[in-house]
């Protein structure tokens, strides 16, 4: 029966016809006018056929148990999509299909490139609610189809949870890492930086307590890190606090000795005990030797983090594991600072000049492995605005211009996400630069 133009419209938006998808089916219909039509019969073994009279069919793909008109169907919708321009257009040809030949929409193989290209387009228009919109209809159309690619597909709507602030919402996205991290180990380990970097601690808990891993398994991510510490640092809360003792000490490295899968032992107790007297340290100038050899100057950028962490959390209201995320940056650029050294004069503690800043930048973000990471590059730039203002609080910026590091770091940044955003939906979640607004 055709639908007529004041009749509700089919794709169930409650609008008349001729206000909706009249004239997306009226483009579609164009599209595919020009295709050859042939006569409905079972495909047998002739392969040869099916290649030269379809030629969008996919000669990975077993087509037996369908006619020609099933597939000069999936044929025709190539052809029409091949024409499309807008993503409107193409989101409403992939669901009408899906709509109208659900047993057909396998043979697409949608899950490959067409809902990715969608995706990126939405994104290098500013539409990216759209495509998180197409999405939730594509996982309720094709839910076997949607699973294929689910851990990719959920990334991209937790990042949009996360712009519009409903991030209560975001358990509900979890279960493909929960049921296999190793399989989508690349987005769960961007999940988990993502989360810690933003604060967003309660579903990042829920995210690692269901995946604990053993060591082995840890492993096979080449990040075993960055699975523990938001752990470690969030089992900190109730210990480091105002006149803590050497029992809050022992009791926070038996936690820590469980976590690590390691042994207690007073050592520990002893080690711990000298970082939480470095965080708990006043904000006042450190001392430090020219002639320190670099054991000793990769400790006073380990101990200057973790004071700097303390700071971090009590200025803004960061959780531990957060602010530790941050102050862990700093601590990895001076690694990276006194290796490019190479020898030479340790005069200056910290170099944050923009040339500086744009050479260390990339290597904490990892593009010296061309895989570009949009939570460390802009939570690095973050953390060194910052801490700029931590030197000042201790007296320690030695003729160094805070605005002027502030005002590079905003530049690198804003190069940085004009780059990532288009690409990435996890970068659009850093649309403000600094990521916090002081709490005093």
């Amino acid at each position: 029966m055709k639908l007529g133009r004041n009749d509700p419209c089919h794709c169930g938006s409650g609008k008349k016809y001729k206000k909706c998808c009249q004239e997306l089916d009226e483009k579609i219909q164009l599209a595919t006018i020009a295709t050859p039509k042939v006569k409905s019969k079972e495909v047998k073994e002739d392969v040869d056929f099916l290649f030269d009279q379809f030629p969008f069919v996919d000669e990975g793909l077993d087509y037996s148990d369908l006619t020609e008109e099933e597939i000069e169907r999936i044929d025709s919708w190539w052809i029409a999509y091949e024409k499309l321009e807008t993503p409107e257009a193409v989101g409403h040809h992939i669901t009408s299909f899906l709509s109208k030949h659900p047993n057909l929409s396998t043979y697409l193989k949608l899950n490959e490139d067409v809902i990715f290209d969608l995706g990126e387009k939405y994104r290098s228009m500013g539409r990216f609610g759209e495509y998180v919109a197409f999405l939730q209809e594509y996982r309720s159309l094709a839910p076997d189809l949607y699973e294929e690619a689910e851990g990719y597909y959920n990334v991209d709507i937790i990042a949009w949870l996360m712009q519009t602030g409903n991030t209560e919402a975001i358990p509900s996205y979890l279960w493909p890492y929960v049921q296999d991290p190793i399989l989508y180990a690349d987005v769960y380990l961007e999940l988990v930086s993502l989360l810690t970097a933003t604060d967003v601690i309660p579903p990042l808990l829920e995210l690692l307590e269901r995946t604990k891993m053993d060591e082995e398994d840890r492993e096979e991510f080449f990040a075993e890190d960055a699975l523990i510490l938001p752990l470690v640092y969030n089992a900190l809360t109730p210990y480091l606090k105002a006149g803590y003792t050497r029992d809050d000490v022992t009791a926070y490295a038996k936690e820590y000795a469980a976590l690590y899968e390691i042994d207690f032992t007073e050592d520990l107790v002893s080690d711990l005990s000298d970082r939480f007297t470095d965080i708990v340290r006043p904000f006042v100038r450190w001392e430090v030797s020219p002639d320190w050899d670099l054991n000793q100057q990769e400790n006073f950028y380990f101990s200057i983090s973790d004071n700097y962490m303390r700071y971090l959390r009590e200025r803004f209201g960061l959780s531990w594991a957060c602010a530790q995320f941050h102050a862990a940056l700093i601590f990895e650029y001076g690694l990276i600072y006194v290796y490019l050294l190479d020898g030479n004069e340790w005069d200056e503690l910290f170099d944050f000049s923009e040339k500086m800043l744009d050479r260390v930048a990339p290597m904490i973000a990892g593009e010296y492995h061309f895989i570009p990471d949009p939570v460390l590059t802009v939570s690095f730039l973050n953390a060194v605005y910052y801490f700029v203002d931590y030197l000042a609080s201790c007296d320690m910026l030695d003729g160094m211009d805070p605005e002027a590091v502030k005002e590079s770091t905003r530049s690198l940044y804003e190069v940085a996400y004009e780059s990532k955003a288009m690409s990435n939906s996890v970068a659009l979640c850093f649309s403000d630069f600094p990521l916090w607004k002081s709490s005093y």
